[in-house]
This record gives structure tokens, C-alpha cells and sequence, in this order.
């Protein structure tokens, strides 16, 4: 009884960070703390939580840097939560495959892309994807229900580094959340 009261203090403290942080940005009250730092090391980090936390064997979480250096000025906690958000979202409806980031270097951006091999996304839902409280039906949920917080906030996140996301999806091949962040300029 512990362990589920203790996973439901911890869901409830996920919502209410979720709603904090929405109302924040709505507010314009979102400072961004930037800092340069290497996008790999926040990866491979990244990789090890997510590894940790999820125990499926069925599922391989796999990163590709496409660029030789990916050094950003960006704020290091929220494109963590950014990445979390979407390898989140990626385990929720993928019951075996592969979840994998790949960063590709575009000139003056960095394209991340968090790939996965699960369930789609209808294309009359994509419109829908990264708006608030949105909860795209599926039968195939693996994880928890979330808030339809994540994707909203996520975009607001990449934006507000003068950014751009977006979904891809593909009948039986999976989804993509790909996002382009400015390449710290020397």
C-alpha cells in the first residue's frame, strides 16, 4: 500500500509542476537560464535515467549523433525536460522495439529527433498533438496516463529558444518528435 500511495504522491507532484510550469508560460514569467554546454553529455545522461527506470526488454532505447560537435547555449533543465517529455511519451505506446534520439547538425540548427517504433498517430490527430490537457485515444497504452501537459509544454520550451517542433507518423512504422534548437554560434 505504500509503494502505490507513493507512486500516486509522485503523479500528483508531476501534475502539479505540470500545471505550474503551463501557467508560468503562459504568463511570460519563463526565464531561461542559458548556458553552453555539449547536447551528447544530456543524451547519454538522459539514456541512463531512462535505462534505469524502464525495465522492458522488449524495448531498446539507442542514440545517433549525426554531428561531430553539438555544442549549445541553451537552458540545460528544461530541454531535459523537453527530451523527457518525449522518451516518455515513447515508452507509453511502444510495447517492443526501439526508442531512439538522433541528433543531426542542419547549418545553423541542431535537429533532435526522438524516433520510436510504436503505435501512430492518426494524421486527423496530429493537428491536435501539442495542444493542452490533449489525450490522443489509443488501446495500446503501456505506461500511465499522463495530463496532456507534456507535448504543450515542451513546445512552448523549444520555442522559447527560438526553436521549431513538430510530429511525424507513419501507418505501422512509428512516430517522431523532431525539434530544432540554434547552434551556439562562435
Amino acid at each position: 500500500m505504500l509503494e502505490v500511495g507513493g507512486r500516486n504522491i509522485d503523479r500528483l507532484i508531476r501534475i502539479i509542476n505540470n500545471l505550474l510550469d503551463l501557467s508560468k508560460i503562459e504568463a511570460g514569467k519563463v526565464d531561461l537560464h542559458l548556458k553552453t554546454f555539449d547536447l551528447n553529455e544530456l543524451i547519454d545522461s538522459l539514456l541512463v535515467t531512462f535505462k534505469v527506470k524502464e525495465q522492458n526488454p522488449m524495448i531498446t532505447l539507442r542514440k545517433q549523433i549525426l554531428a561531430s560537435n553539438v555544442v549549445i547555449e541553451a537552458d540545460h533543465d528544461k530541454l531535459v525536460q523537453v527530451f523527457t517529455n518525449l522518451v516518455g511519451n515513447a515508452l507509453k505506446f511502444t510495447q517492443e522495439g526501439t526508442i531512439e534520439i538522433i541528433v543531426h547538425d542542419n547549418g545553423n540548427n541542431i535537429e533532435c529527433r526522438v524516433t520510436d517504433s510504436g503505435i501512430d498517430i492518426y494524421p486527423e490527430d496530429i493537428p491536435k498533438v501539442f495542444g493542452k490537457f490533449q489525450q490522443l485515444e489509443s488501446n495500446t497504452l503501456i505506461g500511465q496516463k499522463g495530463t496532456g501537459l507534456g507535448l504543450s509544454i515542451s513546445k512552448a520550451i523549444v520555442e522559447l529558444h527560438h526553436g521549431e517542433i513538430w510530429v511525424e507518423s507513419e501507418y505501422g512504422k512509428g512516430t517522431s518528435f523532431i525539434f530544432t534548437l540554434p547552434r551556439k554560434q562562435n
